[in-house]
């Protein structure tokens, strides 16, 4: 699995993480808001994204903050 952190350009944080199997044909990355609940950081479901090559696992990602793109890699297993 692979994680990685993006800031948008309003100030708001999101978390990128990677499934180790998409067998159920959603997106291979699921994307999160991280937000302030009363001092704790609570998460919510924004949407899943991306398609897999189904060769291997993604392990690799990382996302442009500027543009709001994320790349990803997947590894032979």
């Amino acid at each position: 699995m692979g994680l990685a952190l993006h800031r948008s350009k309003d100030g708001r944080t999101f978390a990128v993480i990677s499934r180790k199997r998409n067998d159920n044909g959603a997106g291979i990355l699921y994307v999160y808001e991280l937000v302030d609940d009363q001092g704790k950081v609570s998460v919510r479901y924004v949407r899943d994204v991306g398609e897999f090559s189904r060769r291997g696992i993604v392990d690799r990602i990382v996302v442009d903050d500027f543009y709001g793109t994320a790349f990803y890699a997947d590894r032979m297993v």
